[in-house]
């Protein structure tokens, strides 16, 4: 009897848990050493780890959930890009144009023209800790005051304005890192 009782409750929590769709342990730690390859390959290494992480952002359309408050553990591909953090910046910033159509992952309300860039772009802000319109334009930024989201939606809906926030996120990484996110997204040294 004293054994039955472990028994019952390791099955329940095993039976929660795969009911749950998470995914087994063993993916989990295949996932979490796939990413901490990527983000700790030795320095002798390192245009081959410049390499590996520019091609990340190819991954961008796999994420299926980009948590409301940034949490771990509700989709791998995001925590990839979270676990790999300021060094994925440079290709994600390079992907700000792409206007490829994806699903919108983020947890709140859906918005049906998503774009490829405009995940790159919630991945930046997540990784960063920037507010989400802190480096669009100040009428933008008021207008984020009082529509939130759709403000940033309504301004990237114009290419030529993707490609003034991509430039000024490049701006803001020379400043900030001191070094070219270009030549970096490329996998050249800067």
């Amino acid at each position: 009897m004293d054994r039955i009782i472990p028994i019952l409750c390791l099955a329940f929590y095993l039976a929660a848990h795969i009911s749950c769709g998470k995914a087994p342990a063993t993916t989990r730690s295949n996932l979490k050493q796939t990413s901490e390859n990527l983000a700790t390959k030795p320095a002798s290494n390192d245009s081959s780890n410049r390499q590996d992480t520019a091609t990340i952002c190819d991954r961008i359309p796999q994420i299926k959930i980009i948590p409301f408050h940034g949490e771990k553990g509700q989709d791998p591909t995001y925590d990839t890009f979270m676990d790999l953090g300021e060094m994925a910046l440079p290709c994600l910033i390079k992907r700000i144009t792409d206007s490829t159509k994806v699903p919108d992952p983020r947890e709140t309300l859906k918005f049906p023209e998503t774009t490829i860039g405009d995940v790159a772009y919630f991945l930046i802000v997540d990784i960063t800790k920037l507010g989400f319109a802190e480096l669009l334009p100040a009428e933008v930024q008021n207008d984020y005051k009082r529509n939130g989201v759709w403000a940033y939606y309504a301004y990237v809906k114009n290419s030529k304005n993707r490609e003034r926030l991509q430039t000024r996120l490049y701006e803001w990484y020379r400043q900030k890192y001191g070094k070219d996110a270009r030549s970096l997204a490329q996998g050249k040294p800067s």
